[in-house]
């Protein structure tokens, strides 16, 4: 085994870090971290182990496993379709899943809205809502927009007040469970559609 001092707290509380300690670790592996210390005697009592015998520590005492996971989830929109035209929307839907750590509230998943053409504003965050934001926000899914991530890898939530005749882009990204803060998706993926529900114009000549 090889053992480093820790770098910084103090003897009660104490933590360590190195600067290539993430870009070493592999995703999807696991990893052992066992951590001893020695007393002020002379010589010094050093426990568990002084020369890291395994069989010497303890579970969750003084060593831990972890499972590295440095994969972003993958999310995406399923209905509406890549360029649909629709007369009525009222549920946005989607996927979103996580292969190591998981997804475990409908917050880690975020939205966001805006319009193509003719104009080009971003969802507001509320249902109905406006297009009049300035610039693009990822709402999380939330009760107010009736979001839901009941059955995974399924979400959902209610659709904003819609223009006739303007087109329209969705995009979503997750976020997972991985420690601290987890894996925020960066390749996001989006669609757009048409909300059209104006009657076609016909006459007999």
């Amino acid at each position: 085994s090889a053992w480093s001092n820790s770098n910084a707290g103090s003897s009660a509380l104490w933590s360590y870090s190195h600067a290539s300690l993430n870009g070493a670790l592999v995703t999807g592996r696991t990893y052992l971290a066992q951590y001893r210390s020695s007393d002020q005697s002379f010589p010094a009592n050093t426990g568990p182990s002084s020369d890291g015998l395994d069989a010497l520590f303890t579970l969750a005492k003084d060593s831990v496993t972890f499972v590295a996971d440095r994969l972003e989830p993958v999310s995406r929109v399923t209905f509406p379709l890549e360029n649909a035209r629709l007369k009525a929307l009222g549920t946005i839907t989607g996927t979103a899943m996580d292969a190591l750590s998981g997804i475990a509230a409908m917050g880690q998943i975020a939205v966001s809205m805006r319009e193509v053409s003719p104009a080009a504003g971003w969802w507001n965050g509320v249902v109905p809502g406006t297009f009049t934001a300035a610039s693009e926000t990822f709402y999380p899914l939330a009760a107010g927009i009736n979001g839901n991530f009941t059955t995974p890898p399924a979400w959902s939530f209610s659709a904003p007040a819609l223009q006739d005749g303007y087109a329209y882009r969705v995009r979503v990204r997750a976020t997972d469970n991985a420690l601290p803060g987890g894996n925020a998706e960066t390749a996001i993926s989006s669609i757009t559609f048409v909300y059209d529900v104006t009657a076609p114009a016909a006459a007999i000549t």
